[in-house]
C-alpha cells in the first residue's frame, strides 16, 4: 500500500498604499462620510486600485465612492472610500 502525503500552502498577503504629495491643500471634510480625509484625483484613484479612469468615473457615477468637484471642476475622490471600496472588492475576489 502506498502513502501519499498531501502539504497544504496558504500565502497571505496585505497591501500598503503611500500617497505623498506636496500639496496638502486636498485634505478636506468629505460630504458623504462626514470625515476629514485625503482626496485624490480621478488618475490616482485609477492608480492605486490599478484600473482605468473610466472604471474610476462610473464607480462614482453609482455613488460607490465619495467625491466631490472642486470650483475648477476636478472631480476628487474621498480615499477613505476608495481604499474600503478597492479591499472589499478584493476580498470577493478571493472568495
Amino acid at each position: 500500500m502506498k502513502k501519499t502525503k498531501t502539504t497544504e500552502i496558504t500565502f497571505e498577503t496585505d497591501e500598503l498604499f503611500i500617497i505623498k504629495r506636496r500639496d496638502e491643500s486636498t485634505r478636506i471634510r468629505c460630504e458623504t462620510c462626514g470625515a476629514l480625509v485625503q482626496m485624490v484625483s480621478i488618475a490616482e484613484a485609477a492608480s492605486i486600485t490599478r484600473v482605468n479612469e473610466l472604471a474610476i468615473y462610473e464607480q462614482v457615477k453609482a455613488r460607490l465612492l465619495h467625491s466631490t468637484v472642486t470650483p475648477e471642476g476636478q472631480v476628487l475622490i474621498c480615499l477613505n472610500s476608495l481604499l474600503t471600496l478597492n479591499d472589499e472588492s478584493l476580498k470577493g475576489q478571493t472568495q
